[in-house]
């Protein structure tokens, strides 16, 4: 398991715990000035990796179409994954609410046929 290897890593999940919508380097650049655009797209890589957040959609901007993040679990589920008390069904779960409860109705459907086909492919033969 991977866990939170530095502050700037904390101070970008603090940022997008923080913000009601899925975020951007430039909308985290916009929350918290002290964080260096260039350093920030390899933190979110790292956090992308470890599974601390996940791609929430492709945010088009006035001349790019930049990659949108947000977490992919609670502040206490971070610190008990932290402390060693993961529980990977817990965060499994969680995932799967907040993308439910961020997503509007086409992606929610499209994500509850996606997640029939993992659970029908789990199943045993």
């Amino acid at each position: 398991m991977v866990l939170l290897s530095s502050k700037k890593e904390l101070e970008v999940m603090e940022v997008l715990w923080n913000s009601d919508k899925p975020l951007a380097v430039s909308g985290i650049v916009e929350a918290d000035p002290s964080l260096n655009r260039n350093t920030l797209n390899i933190v979110l890589k790292k956090l992308h990796d470890a599974g601390y957040i996940y791609l929430a959609e492709y945010a088009k901007t006035r001349t790019v179409t930049a990659r949108a993040y947000r977490p992919a679990m609670s502040r206490e589920e971070c610190i008990a994954r932290e402390l060693g008390e993961f529980d990977g069904k817990k965060l499994a779960l969680s995932m799967v609410s907040n993308v439910l409860k961020h997503a509007d109705e086409e992606e929610k459907k499209s994500f509850i046929e996606d997640l029939k086909k993992v659970m029908e492919s789990g199943k045993e033969d």
